[in-house]
């Protein structure tokens, strides 16, 4: 039998019925000290883990780290319920009255074309801030330049027409034009622009030889001399490079002369966020000219993202239907805030998208012994995260917070970190050194999330969960 680890002194405090818990409810509070929080470990549920060397797994991860905040009910109290009404409470006394804003300020008003019109980014790295966006059917709203195109409205996006980061068709001797942020096509004899820019194709006096295809999230492929095997990028922390530029063509006996076709250029990066909800009916592209790798196209909201009856997003590569010669397809990712993005089923998505509900965690790896786990968190800026890490697994719905996944009465802190401001994509990381030790080996645990010190206006929520049995 295994000795109940030795409790911390502690508080009991009645919740008063206006923090929305009944108030037979109580709640098991130690003296709170918010200046340990460093983005590390800074505190624990006491828990008992059942057979599962319980005291070991506690002092080995609180060993000089772990002081304070604890949530604990009392052993008489350790029902689910009781338990429910705590987690609830505790999230309640972290929360944070002020307002998120990732729409920006406004500045440059109303968006509303009523004809197609073109955004050059060159001279707009930061992007605009519109007060609302409305792109009407038949409209195409063209995105070109340097720089990613990044549109931020404080009102609802409306996108019934076309936002296209879409590459140009190249101009006599000279590459195409990329995308807004994108990577321009070769030039006659020249290879394509970008970190897995396509090669200039290989001479041959009796067959023209094509330029090798950008790439991207995946590799420009082809069965002829050359090609792009690069990737990279990513759709987690998202990247902000368009698509790689095609090289350029050699014509048959054409050694040593400037004679071929040029390159097509990689799309770009359209990214789209609303302080309140993203509506497409039409269509958002970010898509490579012949073989230049496809870009990325990111949309955000703090309200509902959907995507209406046929409506279409597209940063897929160019794939020859005969040979298999492939331009590299880019990145598409959909975030809602405490909910995922509502995709109609006539609705097109190419390629497949990551679709997370914010706050959204992820991980490496399952936790290992003897090394660090890191752990990842999608959100708002300036978030303060709390990543919770239990033994035991229920699903109780704790609204508007979301489902609770982790078992309350077995649940540890495992820390606190807060939200960079690296826009547009903020993360907040926890790293916890795991003791090297063997009898930890095959403990399954849980991982889950909450934005408990946030911004966000309809207050926190939880995050998807993790199973990351110790190894």
């Amino acid at each position: 039998m295994i000795a109940e680890p030795a409790r911390k002194e502690s508080r009991v405090a009645r919740l008063p019925a206006e923090r929305g818990v009944e108030p037979d409810g109580v709640l098991t509070l130690p003296a709170w000290r918010p200046a340990r929080h460093r983005g590390t470990i800074v505190g624990t549920v006491q828990v008992g883990f059942g057979p599962v060397t319980s005291s070991r797994l506690l002092d080995k991860l609180s060993l000089d780290k772990v002081a304070d905040a604890m949530l604990r009910l009392d052993h008489d109290q350790r029902s689910l319920e009781m338990a429910k009404r705590a987690f609830a409470a505790f999230i309640l006394l972290l929360g944070s009255p002020a307002v998120a804003q990732i729409g920006g300020n406004g500045v440059d008003g109303v968006f509303h074309p009523s004809s197609n019109v073109v955004l050059d980014t060159t001279a707009r790295p930061g992007g605009w801030d519109f007060s609302s966006v409305t792109i009407p059917a038949g409209v195409t709203v063209q995105l070109i330049g340097t720089n990613p195109a990044i549109l931020r409205s404080i009102g609802p996006v409306q996108i019934d027409g076309h936002l296209s980061a879409d590459a140009l068709a190249p101009v006599g001797t000279v590459g195409g034009a990329p995308g807004a942020g994108g990577f321009a096509g070769g030039d006659v004899g020249s290879p394509g622009a970008g970190p897995a820019g396509g090669v200039v194709g290989s001479y041959s006096p009796f067959a023209s030889s094509p330029g090798g295809p950008g790439g991207h999230a995946t590799p420009g492929r082809q069965s002829w001399a050359g090609g792009s095997t690069g990737v990279y990028g990513d759709d987690w922390v998202f990247d902000l490079r368009g698509g790689s530029g095609e090289g350029a063509s050699v014509w048959p006996l054409s050694w040593g002369y400037p004679w071929g076709a040029p390159g097509g250029g990689g799309g770009g990066v359209v990214v789209v966020l609303s302080d309140s909800a993203i509506q497409l009916g039409g269509r958002v592209s970010a898509r490579g000219h012949q073989f230049g790798a496809a870009g990325g196209i990111f949309l955000r909201a703090l309200g509902a993202v959907a995507l209406g009856p046929g409506a279409t997003i597209d940063a897929a590569g160019f794939v020859h239907p005969f040979t298999g010669r492939a331009a590299g397809d880019g990145f598409v990712r959909l975030d809602g805030y405490g909910g995922k993005p509502v995709i109609d089923p006539s609705a097109t998505i190419a390629p497949f998208p990551l679709n997370l509900s914010l706050p959204a965690i992820r991980h490496a790896g399952p936790m290992q012994v003897g090394t660090t786990y890191t752990v990842a968190g999608a959100t708002l800026p300036g978030d303060g995260v709390w990543f919770l890490v239990s033994a035991g697994t229920v699903s109780i719905p704790l609204p508007p917070l979301g489902i609770l996944e982790l078992d309350p009465s077995l649940t540890l802190v495992l820390g606190m970190a807060v939200a960079n401001n690296l826009a547009p994509d903020p993360q907040a990381t926890l790293s916890l050194a795991i003791p090297n030790d063997p009898g930890l080996v095959g403990l399954p645990l849980w991982l889950q999330a909450i934005n408990a010190s946030t911004l966000a206006a309809a207050g926190p929520r939880l995050s998807n969960t993790l199973s990351t049995p110790i190894q």
